[in-house]
Parts: structure tokens; C-alpha cells; sequence
């Protein structure tokens, strides 16, 4: 056997030294010299033995006893621990190291061979026995951990070829493959497991991906039969539900009017052509067209009208899908074509351009809802503007204008239906240079433009949405020749819309109520093809997932209870609030059904569940409520002293762990007398924020903190609450910038609890942010602080701007003679109260650099927060060709142009003053 090591019992050295400390005089302690000597040379004997068993005959599958020897080197140890010469000491404890690291040797053969012959079996069962996926995974876990045990256990044995031999007996190729396997079975089952949720949700080519990947890792599976077995069944019945849904397959044929029908297949499909669809009945398919917004659905136009109360049969064949796949066989679908009476008719749009005819834009349909051919129908006009033909529907104007149309279908003198009035609004082309940007969200009307520039300039521009969100306002902007920025809107703007949405799957954008909206479907990039006018532009945004449980944060992570008869703690309440996987605030899903609840386990009515356990119920009992809090509370019987974990899980409803949490509890005897004390914070929220809270819950009610102050015993256990009343116990606060002082409130003193609260002018004046320290005092002693933020996210008004840049007003426009010095400023609107006809050249900045917003519906000089923005008397001078009476200008000769100089020398607000750095002249030219 190599590595031997001989040990002598006594050496030359050993003597010379031997006989060196005998020359030391004896020591009067109960252990000699001698007898410690002697020990220490039975016991280096007995590990010699100890050596020479497992070196020479080592088997690697038997451990050594070590008893003898332990033994053996303890009694040598104890007796030089029992010399009290030092010499004497230090020269046996350097002798017995050698006998000490042989026993260690012998001690790490032996748990070399426990790893080899017991642990690394049993995981390698784990993983060679799994007879399911979970299972196999939980092995994968196991037996990873234990080759990575017995690869740092294996060098801790004695020499280099005994550290080769465990690892070759141990560590096999065997076990290495199948710990490969194992990683690559586990691998495959989870890209078949996402693959078959993709297809449940109709993404046939993400589900492919999955189903070429998890074909890739499969092939590496090279043994473990059982769940091979398993993982192969599951893969290929994902590849069956993949070919089946990219086979076309017809559901529906129906009617959209005498010449046209939709075919509707289950699944995207790609190009078609008119001879993929044969009619009976003489019917001729002479167009079959892909739905670009839908593209399960084909529009057939036939070569002549279909007969009333007829029914005709479509057959279909050699359609492909969007991936690619052909019918495998033909498929035939009957529809019957049925004219009912007149019930409806409509205008498709309401905005009309020149050369426009209002005509193309009638749609009536029948009591089946069937569209009818308007050529075969008698169709009146009537308009309150003779812009309009009333024969040709035609509609001619160099203007942007509104008035009223009324269209009836009529029967002789019978009218069968009509759209009573309806205004509609005509205009020239408006020739736009380029498109700007969008922003997802409802801007104010009438103020989109200066809400978009503001939102663009501060980075606020919103470009994604949520699948819960349907419905959100597109909002589209481009810019005109003149470089000015306008809205594209179906109502605001003078403009023809088309839109082909190129991910109907994802969402599709559609005009409702005269703006652009967002019709979600599920997660992705979103695109629409938008033409406006000339003006084609692709428009991108991102469909996020909708908000789910995705974390939670404990209102504190250690309980100490009270098991002494003193009873201060015998139970103590823990809030759990939840988060989503963008980090805000998420609420607890519904429960109502509360049968299914138990103390421990909240089943809410999603499936999912929030359950709570104690680690040892003898020390502390846990349970749970719908709305997160969890209970701790002493056992009511045979309770204990000592620590444990409370541990709180919540599940999905298809059994995922989403989060666990735990809160260390120590129940121990508290000590009744008061030691210290702890200012803690009571109510939900942590910070100070001077916004209005009007409209705001929980958190969001943040214009004032609640403090209580805890008393503690000299171990840190809360054994009771000073009561904060201002005088024997209070609290004071004091900002950190020494000119927001006066924006907190008196502190004010509840049942207990102590409240610091900012006053309610601090929203519309506080600008500043900082922290607020909080001192807390019993008996006129300062006994603790804390610091809480303070801050102001509305927005303060903390400057005006005023436009200098010269403009030109055309008095016709604004529909009159004169124009005001308060219009010039803040802006006049249209007929409509909808919009600005003359944009304001003064606005207003908040603290965070920008532009406020007009609430131009309750007033053109109010702000959203409800200030009026006050200009001090404007000055009005340098008069050319321009009279001035009482604010209004006008043109002193109508014939030619006239200008003007308005000076704004201040701004100011009821509550903010000095906006302006220096007075603001700006040169008005008016023109008729």
C-alpha cells in the first residue's frame, strides 16, 4: 500500500528532549509528567493501529472503527491539560498534533465512505426510479447537491492515491450520464409543458419553437427509460395538437350582403386565391380576399346577386395556413341568404372631405342585420348646408366647416328609416409633412397638443398598455407644412384615416367616439399601418401582461411572545401586503366562497391559496386571514419556550409557489419592567406626500404618519404601548430644510398614537423635499427618533412662461372683429368649447419643469389643481393700425394689417407669487 507512514515510539530527539523536561522541576498537580508522557505514547500507539488499518486494508465500502483511538487521544489531551508547567505542556501538545491528525484522517476515510455507500446511492435512486416529472426533478436537485458533497469530501481523505480511488469507485460515468439525463429529461418536460400551454392559447408558432427545442434536448436523453417514456408521450402530443392546428379548417359561412360573404376559418390562414372557393347554384367566387384585421376571415365577392331565401353551399380546398400547412381534404359549408325589412341606416363616418360623397358612407342593413345593396334602394338627402348635392351626396367646400344631415330610405312616400339628424363636419385636405409620435392615455380636450409636447419633453410619453387596459385612447400626432404639431383625430382634425392592423392577435386599433382606441387581445408587440391623407406611417406599442400577485412584504419578520405569567404578549397580528410584478400594490383576490377557507389556508375564489404554518406548534401557533394578516399566538395548552419559524406561501391557482415568507418567533419569559422605548410608525403609509389624497386609498393616503411608542423590556420584548398624550409622553417634528417647517400641522394626539400631518396649503406651495425627524419624550427625556420622508408629487406652480415669438392672428378665423389681450394670453377656444382655435402664449411650469395643464372646461386662466394663474395689468403699446378699447384690439382699417405690443409685467397665483423673472414683452400682428 503506498502513503505508509511509520511512526516510531520514541526517537533520538524525543530522548534528548525527554530528558530536558525532566530536568524541570515537578509540578505539585494530580497529573505528572510521567503519566502524561505515557498516555501520549499509548495513544500516538493506538492511532498508529487506527492507520495502519485503514491504509493497508482499506476496502473504500468499510468504515474503521475509531473509537479506541478517540479515546485513547482524549485521555491525552486531558492529562497535558492537567500539567501546570508550561514547557512541559507546550512539548507534549506539540507531540500529540501528529496522533490528532491521524484520528482526522481516519475520521475523513470514514465519512468519505458513508457518502460513497449511503448518500450517493440514494440520490442517484432518486433520479434512475423517478416515475414523474416532479419527481425527477426533485432528484436532479438531490443528486447535484451530493456529487457536489462527495467531490469536497473525497480530497479530505489521506494521500492522493486513496483521494483517486473513491473518486473512481464513487463518481462513475453511470452516474454522470444519468445525472445528464436527468438535467436533459427535466429540460425537455419543461419546454413540452410551455409548449402545450402556447397552443392552448392559439400561439401555434411559439408552441413549434418550444416543440424543435424540446426534440433537440430529448436526443440527449440517452437512458432513465421510465420518464423518457413519460416526456415522450407528452412530446408527441403536443407535435399532433401542432399540425391540427395549423390545418385550416372552415367554421362558418354567412351573408354579408347580395355579392359578398366571410368564410371563417378556426385559425389564421395565409394567401388565398378566388378558385380555393367553388359555389353551387351558378355562383361564381370572383375574389376571395384576406381579412387584413382578422385574418381567419375571407370576404368572397360572387359574380352575380344572390337569390332571396336561397341556400348555397361553399366548398372549399387547397387553403393554407399562415404557417403553411395545406387542407388535407375539401370541406363544404351552406349559408342561406335572407332579405329582411329595412331596419337601420347609418353614416360610417361623420367627416367628410372635399370631393367626398356622403353617399359612400350610407350603410343600411335589414332586421337580420344583413347589409343591402344601397343602388336598390330609394335614398334621400338632406343637409342644412349647400355644400353638399342632394343628389350625388357630393361634397365641395375650400372650408372646414359643421351642419346637419338627416338620410332616410324610403318606400314611394313611406320613409323605412332614417339617421334623423346628423352633424357632420367637411374640410379641404390638410397637407401634413411628417409624423411626429403617439401617446397612449386620454389627454385633455382640447388640450392634446400641449399634453403631448409636455409628456415628450418631461419623458412621460406612454407607448404601452396593459391587456386590461382595452380600450385606452391612441393618441396620434404629425406635424403640418408649417411645422406647427397637430392631433390626428377622426373628430379634431380635417384628415381621411385607414388602418390595417398588422397584429390583430395581439390588438387592433379602431375609431370609436371619434378617437383612435386600442382593442387589447393578449401580450406582444403590437403594429397598425395608419394612412392619414397621404401620410402613411407604421405605429408600434407594447401589450403588457395585467397585474397578478407577484410578491408581498411583511409588516415585520420576528414575534416575541410572553410565556411568563405576566401575559404581556400571548399572541401578536402581522400584516402582509401584496405586490405585482411591477411592483405596486396589488389587492387579495375575491372571497366569497369561505367554506373552502381554513384557519391555516385561505382558498380564495381564483383557486389560489395563502396558507400559514408553524414550525413548532408547541412554541407558537399561526393563522391566516383572506385579507393577508397573519395571527401568532401562544398554544392554549402544553406551550414551550424557544424559537421557531411561521412560514406564509401563497399559490396560483394551478399550484405554483408565487412567494414564501417567514417570521422568526421567540417565546420566552419578558421582563415586566420597562427598559426602553420604540417609535414606530402606526399607519399604512411611511412617507409624508402633500398630494390630494381625494381620490386615493391605503397608501396613497399619505398627508399625515401615525406614530405609537412602544415599551420594551431589557431583552427588546414590546410589553406595552406609552400612551402619547402631550404632556408626560409626546412627540415633535422638525423638517430638515428649516423653510418647509410651516407646512406641518400641530402634531395631534388620538387614543394613544401621536399623528404628524402637513397642512392643506402644502399641495398647491410645497416644492421642497426632505425628512421629518420625529422625537418622542417620557418625563421631558428624549427616549427615541425616527426619520420620515416628506415630499410633494403634484404638481406647484414655480414659474411662467410667456411665448415671445412674434405671431400673426387672423381676426376671420376666430369668427369676429376683435380679439382680447386676457385671449391672447390664455387662448380662446372653438364654436365647440373643445379645443383652442387660438393657442395661449402664457403657461405655467411646476416644480418638476412641466408645463401645467389648463382646465380649459371650467376656465381658459384655471389650473387642473384649481388656481387661477393672475398676470398683473398688462401694458399695451406701440399701436399700429390697431385700437385698444377696455382689452379688446381690433383693426382701425379692416384693409390692412395692424400690429401691437403687450408687456406682462408679473404672474402670480393666490397661492404662489413672483413666477415671472422679469416682465415679458411679446408682438401681436392682426390681420382680416
Amino acid at each position: 500500500m503506498a502513503n505508509k507512514r511509520v511512526f516510531k515510539v520514541a526517537t533520538a530527539s524525543a530522548v534528548a528532549a525527554s530528558a530536558l523536561v525532566a530536568a524541570v522541576p515537578a509540578s505539585a498537580a494530580s497529573v505528572t509528567y510521567e503519566q502524561a508522557e505515557k498516555q501520549v505514547n499509548v495513544a500516538r500507539e493506538a492511532a498508529n493501529g487506527l492507520h495502519a488499518e485503514y491504509t493497508k486494508n482499506a476496502d473504500y465500502k468499510t468504515k474503521v472503527d475509531i473509537k479506541e483511538a478517540n479515546d485513547e487521544l482524549n485521555r491525552a489531551k486531558a492529562k497535558i491539560a492537567a500539567l501546570s508547567d508550561a514547557k512541559q505542556k507546550a512539548y507534549l501538545s506539540s507531540r500529540i498534533q501528529g496522533t490528532i491528525d491521524t484520528v482526522a484522517r481516519a475520521n475523513a476515510y470514514n465519512n468519505a465512505v458513508r457518502v460513497g455507500t449511503e448518500i450517493l446511492p440514494a440520490a442517484h435512486q432518486a433520479v434512475v426510479k423517478a416515475a414523474d416529472v416532479a419527481s425527477l426533478k426533485e432528484g436532479n436537485v438531490l443528486l447535484a447537491a451530493k456529487i457536489k458533497q462527495a467531490k469536497e469530501t473525497f480530497p479530505k481523505v489521506y494521500g492522493k492515491e486513496m483521494q483517486t480511488s473513491f473518486a473512481t469507485m464513487y463518481l462513475t460515468a453511470d452516474l454522470e450520464a444519468d445525472r445528464k439525463d436527468g438535467h436533459y429529461a427535466a429540460i425537455t418536460a419543461d419546454r413540452v409543458a410551455e409548449g402545450l400551454k402556447l397552443i392552448a392559447a392559439g400561439k401555434v408558432e411559439e408552441a413549434e419553437v418550444q416543440y424543435k427545442n424540446a426534440e433537440a434536448s430529448f436526443k440527449a436523453v440517452k437512458g432513465l427509460a421510465t420518464i423518457k417514456e413519460i416526456i415522450a408521450a407528452d412530446w408527441t402530443e403536443l407535435g399532433k395538437k401542432i399540425e391540427a392546428a395549423k390545418t385550416p379548417k372552415v367554421e362558418s359561412v354567412s351573408a354579408i350582403n347580395a355579392t359578398q360573404a366571410v368564410v371563417t376559418f378556426a385559425g389564421e390562414i395565409g394567401d388565398v386565391a378566388a378558385s380555393n372557393f367553388t359555389v353551387d347554384k351558378n355562383v361564381t367566387v370572383i375574389k376571395a380576399e384576406v381579412n387584413a384585421s382578422n385574418k381567419k376571415e375571407v370576404t368572397l365577392t360572387f359574380n352575380q346577386s344572390l337569390i332571396d331565401n336561397d341556400t348555397y353551399k361553399v366548398t372549399v380546398d387547397g387553403v393554407k395556413s399562415a404557417t403553411g400547412t395545406t387542407m388535407k381534404e375539401a370541406a363544404s359549408v351552406e349559408f342561406k341568404y335572407e332579405i329582411a325589412a329595412v331596419k337601420t341606416v347609418q353614416l360610417s363616418k361623420t367627416k367628410f372631405y372635399d370631393g367626398d360623397s356622403i353617399l359612400d358612407a350610407v350603410v343600411v342593413k335589414d332586421t337580420n342585420g344583413l347589409v343591402l345593396d344601397n343602388s336598390t334602394l330609394d335614398i334621400e338627402i338632406a343637409a342644412t348646408d349647400s355644400a353638399v348635392n342632394p343628389t350625388t351626396g357630393v361634397v365641395t367646400t375650400a372650408d372646414a366647416k359643421s351642419f346637419y344631415v338627416e338620410i332616410k330610405v324610403k318606400d314611394g312616400s313611406e320613409v323605412l328609416a332614417t339617421t334623423g339628424a346628423v352633424k357632420v363636419d367637411v374640410a379641404p385636405e390638410l397637407e401634413v409633412s411628417g409624423f411626429e409620435g403617439l401617446h397612449i392615455g386620454s389627454l385633455t380636450s382640447g388640450s392634446e397638443v400641449t399634453d403631448y409636447e409636455t409628456a415628450k419633453k418631461s419623458g412621460e410619453l406612454v407607448s404601452s398598455l396593459k391587456v386590461n387596459e382595452d380600450g385606452a385612447v391612441l393618441n396620434l400626432f404629425a406635424k403640418d407644412v408649417d411645422g406647427n404639431i397637430v392631433l390626428l383625430s377622426p373628430v379634431a382634425s380635417p384628415l381621411n384615416y385607414k388602418i390595417t392592423n398588422l397584429t390583430p392577435t395581439v390588438a387592433n386599433v379602431n375609431v370609436v367616439g371619434g378617437q383612435f382606441v386600442i382593442n387589447t387581445i393578449t401580450t406582444g408587440k403590437a403594429q397598425a399601418k395608419i394612412k392619414v391623407g397621404d401620410l402613411e406611417t407604421t405605429v408600434s406599442f407594447d401589450v403588457k401582461a395585467n397585474e397578478k400577485i407577484a410578491d408581498a412584504t411583511l409588516g415585520s419578520n420576528k414575534v416575541s411572545l410572553d410565556t411568563s405569567a405576566n401575559g404581556l404578549a400571548s399572541s401578536e397580528t402581522v400584516s402582509l401586503s401584496l405586490k405585482d410584478q411591477y411592483a405596486n400594490a396589488i389587492v387579495y383576490p375575491a372571497n366569497v366562497t369561505t367554506s373552502n377557507d381554513t384557519t391555516s389556508v385561505v382558498t380564495y375564489d381564483d383557486g389560489s391559496k395563502l396558507s400559514v404554518k408553524s414550525g413548532n406548534t408547541r412554541v407558537a401557533e399561526a393563522t391566516v386571514a383572506a385579507d393577508g394578516d397573519v395571527t401568532i399566538a401562544l398554544p392554549a395548552q402544553n406551550g414551550v419556550k424557544g424559537s421557531t419559524t411561521v412560514t406564509v406561501e401563497y399559490k396560483d391557482a394551478s399550484g405554483k409557489v408565487v412567494f414564501t415568507k417567514s417570521i422568526a418567533v421567540t417565546a420566552s419569559d419578558f421582563d415586566s419592567a420597562i427598559a426602553k422605548y420604540d417609535l414606530v410608525l402606526s399607519s399604512q403609509n411611511s412617507v409624508l406626500d402633500a398630494d390630494n389624497d381625494a381620490n386615493e386609498t391605503g397608501v396613497d393616503l399619505d398627508d399625515e404618519v401615525t406614530f405609537v411608542l412602544k415599551q420594551l423590556d431589557k431583552y427588546g420584548n414590546v410589553i406595552g404601548t406609552e400612551t402619547l398624550d402631550g404632556s408626560t409622553a409626546s412627540i415633535t417634528a422638525t423638517t430638515s430644510n428649516s423653510k418647509d417647517q410651516g407646512f406641518l400641522d400641530t402634531v395631534a394626539y388620538g387614543t394613544g398614537t401621536g399623528t404628524v400631518a402637513l397642512t392643506s396649503d402644502a399641495v398647491l406651495k410645497l416644492v421642497n423635499s426632505g425628512t421629518v425627524k420625529i422625537t418622542a419624550t417620557v418625563g421631558g427625556v428624549t427616549v427615541d427618533t425616527l426619520d420620515v420622508s416628506y415630499k410633494n408629487t403634484d404638481s406647484v406652480v414655480t414659474k411662467a412662461a410667456v411665448n415671445t415669438s412674434s405671431r400673426t392672428v387672423d381676426l376671420s378665423v376666430l369668427g369676429g372683429t376683435t380679439v382680447s389681450v386676457e385671449e391672447l394670453l390664455f387662448g380662446k377656444l372653438n364654436n365647440a368649447g373643445t379645443k383652442y382655435a387660438l393657442n395661449p402664449v402664457l403657461t405655467v411650469q411646476d416644480q418638476f419643469g412641466k408645463t401645467m395643464t389648463y382646465d380649459i372646461a371650467n376656465g381658459l386662466d384655471l389650473l387642473k389643481n384649481g388656481l387661477q394663474v393672475v398676470p398683473a395689468t398688462p401694458v399695451v403699446t406701440n399701436l399700429n393700425n390697431v385700437t385698444e378699447a377696455s382689452g379688446n384690439l381690433s383693426l382701425t382699417d379692416d384693409t390692412k394689417a395692424g400690429s401691437v405690443t403687450i408687456v406682462v409685467p408679473a404672474v402670480s397665483t393666490s397661492a404662489n407669487a413672483d413666477l415671472l423673472a422679469a416682465p415679458v414683452s411679446i408682438t401681436v400682428t392682426l390681420v382680416k
